[in-house]
């Protein structure tokens, strides 16, 4: 399995299972970071298709009123957000770090900001059209 270890069994015979760990930073689904498998009648591993994937943390929507430093979004990333308010007419900066676990941390929030326009920051964020 692809960016894992793999703990071996004492034989390879019919019932016996390995476990899979995902490497650091991988897993295979959002908190599970491995997998057991065992040898079925036809000498094959069952369920192998899976494969560990990089953790990255959800992308951040990005409006007229933000600055980011950065577009990574991969485990321990860290960003600095720079927030504008119009109504006091400041800059309110935001240091957030993407965890292990998939999540910005501290969660990013900018007080007052109420725009719906998209910067042009915001040209790497991915948008999934519909179609009919």
């Amino acid at each position: 399995m692809k960016y894992s270890t793999r703990k071996l069994p004492v034989e390879n015979v019919f019932g016996a299972v390995t476990t899979y760990q995902c490497l650091p930073n991988y897993w295979i689904k959002r908190g599970i970071t491995n997998t057991s498998v065992s040898c079925n009648k036809f000498g094959m591993w069952s369920n192998i298709t899976k494969t560990c994937i990089l953790i990255k943390c959800p992308f951040i929507p990005i409006w007229d009123d933000m600055e980011v430093n950065t577009t990574k979004r991969t485990v321990d990333t860290m960003i600095n957000i720079s927030c504008f308010t119009e109504e006091d007419q400041t800059k309110q900066i935001i240091i957030t770090q993407c965890t292990s676990d998939g999540d910005w941390k501290p969660p990013i929030r900018c007080k007052g900001n109420t725009t719906n326009k998209l910067s042009r920051l915001s040209q790497s964020i991915p948008v999934m059209c519909m179609c009919v």
